[in-house]
């Protein structure tokens, strides 16, 4: 019976269509945040609030920012045993299959629907195309900034009999802690421990331009910090993020792409401004690789995606699909 459903899961694997994850939220940040972003082009560049004083690095609340987890049918446990992840925070009570690539842009869509503007996180099962919403990640866990060493002595010196984990509401007992600490002696990713600041370009913030290490750690906000630090601690997973911090020069949020060696592909979207008071929204995809002890850009390669006005006249409410020239 046993040899029977095992063969049944690999015939199952071998019928899902492999999902590129960061095609999908590319194809999902033009046909869905482009046109959230259209109402508020006011001289070139995206003003949420139509003030000037929106710049490179303010954060922008108009789109759902996304932070996406990726593996195989044994992430989730991964995640709880590691303490990234509460089993109390899983908002669905199941798991969704997706058929297909668009079939999971569409349930992005759906799931972003709600009237709220907010950073969804989600975890996705590379063997079965099952997706799952979930409350959050914790920030906080372990392996993140600190040796999982340091935080058990940590942990012990400030509580004893009872440690709480983060900001997870969990308590667990010194055997507990001490399960994650072999497990951290296993792992070879906790022995050398990198910074995020060490897994991003040096220009991570700002298009083009370099920032110190110390301004990149503390400015690259929480979302980013975990996605980067998740690879670290389980280096077979990929994470995903959809930002809304303003970057380049439309001002719009990033795409990133983690493995274990740091960021390993982004997309922003670039504008090229015409003389008939229009402009072309180009998306720009980097490809990297850690060389040195540095994350460097290996590949540029852009495309278009919309001829639009430098400055919209809709009201904020009403940007409406058909009615944007878009001509992909």
């Amino acid at each position: 019976m046993g040899m029977c459903i095992l063969k049944d899961m690999v015939k199952l694997q071998e019928s899902l269509p492999k999902i590129d994850l960061f095609d999908v939220l590319v194809d999902l940040y033009d046909s869905k945040i482009i046109p959230e972003l259209i109402p508020y082009v006011e001289e070139g560049v995206v003003r949420p609030l139509k003030t000037k004083s929106f710049k490179e690095g303010d954060e922008n609340a108009i789109y759902d920012g996304v932070l996406l987890v990726a593996n195989g049918a044994t992430t989730q446990s991964e995640l709880e045993r590691l303490l990234i992840l509460d089993p109390n925070h899983i908002q669905d009570s199941s798991k969704t299959q997706v058929a297909s690539a668009s079939g999971l842009k569409q349930y992005l869509m759906d799931s972003s629907e709600n009237g709220k503007r907010e950073c969804s996180a989600y975890i996705f099962d590379s063997s079965r195309n099952e997706i799952t919403k979930v409350k959050k990640f914790n920030n906080n866990f372990p392996y993140a900034k600190k040796p999982i060493k340091q935080r058990f002595m940590d942990f012990m010196a400030r509580f004893g009999e009872l440690a709480p984990v983060g900001h997870m509401g969990m308590y667990l007992s010194p055997l507990s802690l001490s399960t994650l600490v072999t497990d951290a002696t296993r792992n070879k990713t906790s022995v050398v421990h990198r910074q995020s600041a060490d897994l991003v370009p040096e220009d991570v913030l700002y298009h083009g331009q370099s920032s110190p290490r110390e301004e990149i750690e503390e400015e690259i906000g929480s979302k980013t910090d975990l996605a980067a630090q998740i690879p670290q601690a389980l280096p077979h997973l990929k994470t995903y993020v959809i930002k809304r911090t303003a970057y380049g020069s439309f001002l719009a949020g990033q795409i990133m792409q983690f493995g274990k060696d740091g960021l390993e592909k982004s997309y922003f979207v670039d504008r090229e401004l015409l003389d008939d008071g229009t402009m072309n929204l180009v998306g720009v995809v980097r490809e990297y690789n850690m060389q040195n002890g540095k994350v460097r850009e290996i590949s540029n390669k852009r495309s278009f995606i919309a001829n639009i006005s430098q400055n919209n006249t809709q009201a904020y409410e009403s940007a409406p699909l058909e009615a944007l020239a878009f001509a992909k």
